[in-house]
């Protein structure tokens, strides 16, 4: 393709990782087009050659009124920025609620298509319920699901990572609109196997923010019935930090529970080594880049099967699936698996990410998706 083709990528506010995503995003596309971005907010990733344009307020931990009026007022600075931009394709990734913009993009003729990372009303939902009564969490929500399914409805097209996560989506992925084969790809000169798997101390992580849509409470449950000579990291942070030091506090004492918090990117690869087993108790995802990032390093997953999880976690191949209902049950599997089956288990996820998600695999995928948008 063309560097010339005209490409706007819009993203929302990049908080909870998203600049790493967007980065992710632009490093598999810019081979086959020279992409303009859009942030939403003041953050600005590093991407050397690439024009960034900043519109918008970000929305800080405002109250909910506070942040729908920013809401509100971001759309309409965006859809007056889009209207004036001169190119011809715009991909909102991660901002598929901004339906006014969308709404603007196409009645100006442009071609529209929407990346969502994952099913944000049901992210909101956990999030609502946190700060507000359930019946008022539950219609938040439901007006998010509106404005997201609306806005992939008015896209010329929706690009989703992985099949399973279209279909969790609501979507086919078999539709001509549906292009779900847009996972991006691993580095696997910086992850990779360092410690040989059978030399690894009886260590398994969970990574990622410690909220309840990725399972937090589930995590600690499972932490709880687990054997006493297993090593649990817990590797991120959120608002489940003091659950998981109040209902943990012993082991967290005896040293067989680590409270890591976030760490560099950088240095990911190195407690991954560090690790036989990467737990993944989520209520709701995307395509987790984390898994694929730990098959890489020769760690399988145990991982509850919601969205585009099965499509990487195959059960008792790459991985094995965990019942969100039985965390007792899921720790004593957990604690079989740790004996040897955790060494087959992980060669077969790096044999995965070694034939499906290389860089030039997710370049060749974009190209069709970009040559498939913008024509």
């Amino acid at each position: 393709m063309s560097s010339e083709q005209d490409l706007c990528i819009v993203s929302h506010p990049l908080g909870n990782g998203g600049g790493t995503a967007l980065k992710s995003l632009l490093r598999v596309i810019k081979p086959n087009a020279d992409p303009s971005v859009v942030v939403l907010g003041e953050y600005t990733p590093e991407n050397d050659g690439i024009e960034l344009t900043s519109v918008g307020s970000e929305y800080g931990n405002q109250g909910i009124i506070s942040t729908v009026c920013i809401f509100l007022l971001n759309q309409i600075r965006l859809a007056r920025h889009l209207a004036s931009r001169p190119e011809e394709t715009v991909l909102f990734f991660g901002a598929t609620t901004y339906l006014l913009p969308i709404l603007v993009a196409r009645a100006v003729g442009k071609t529209v298509a929407v990346e969502p990372r994952g099913h944000l009303a049901r992210s909101l939902y956990f999030e609502f319920r946190d700060r507000l009564p359930d019946p008022i969490a539950r219609a938040l929500s439901a007006m998010v699901y509106i404005l997201d399914r609306t806005g992939m409805v008015i896209a010329n097209y929706v690009i989703t990572l992985s099949p399973g996560m279209a279909s969790d989506l609501g979507l086919d992925p078999t539709s001509p609109t549906v292009l779900p084969n847009g996972a991006w790809d691993v580095d696997h000169k910086k992850f990779s196997i360092v410690n040989p798997p059978a030399k690894r101390e009886r260590t398994i992580a969970f990574i990622g923010r410690f909220e309840p849509e990725k399972g937090i409470d589930r995590m600690v449950t499972i932490t709880d019935a687990i054997s006493s000579e297993t090593t649990v990291r817990f590797i991120g942070d959120g608002s489940g930090r003091e659950l998981i030091e109040r209902e943990l506090h012993e082991p967290i004492n005896t040293g067989q529970v680590i409270i890591d918090g976030w760490v560099d990117h950088d240095e990911l690869p190195n407690l991954l080594n560090q690790c036989r087993l990467l737990v993944v108790p989520s209520r709701t995802e995307g395509l987790p880049t984390t898994i694929l990032e730990a098959f890489a390093c020769g760690v399988s997953a145990a991982a509850t099967p919601v969205a585009g999880i099965p499509d990487i976690v195959h059960d008792e191949e790459t991985g094995i699936h965990i019942n969100s209902d039985t965390p007792e049950r899921t720790a004593e599997r957990i604690d079989q698996l740790l004996e040897s089956e955790y060494i087959e288990l992980g060669k077969s996820g790096r044999d995965l990410v070694e034939s499906e998600y290389t860089f030039q695999q997710a370049v060749d995928r974009y190209e069709k998706i970009i040559e498939t948008i913008c024509t």
